[in-house]
């Protein structure tokens, strides 16, 4: 009856991009500055069928980087990373 929320698999992983939002401006003394704001939620149905191989936050395509020196490029790009996920047909 519950939604699943495969984001917690995401934060903290390796990489650049520790969420989907990153921000500088409302940050107090123990804040981080990364956010997942961006996600996918799962009916219990559905979880057998999700990829996890392809789960990930897209910070690159053709080379062509959405980050700059560990954030987001946010004037070039957005201001939210794309989620990319797939669930695969029964």
């Amino acid at each position: 009856m519950f939604y699943y929320n495969p984001m917690w698999q995401l934060i903290g992983k390796k990489g650049n991009a520790q969420g989907s939002y990153y921000s500088e401006n409302d940050q107090q003394s123990k804040s981080m500055y990364w956010y997942s704001f961006d996600e996918v939620l799962l009916r219990p149905p559905l979880i057998d069928r999700f990829e996890w191989t392809y789960f990930d936050y897209i910070t690159e395509i053709n080379k062509m980087s959405f980050m700059k020196n560990g954030k987001i490029d946010k004037k070039k790009y957005s201001d939210h990373l794309p989620l990319k996920f797939e669930i695969m047909e029964e």
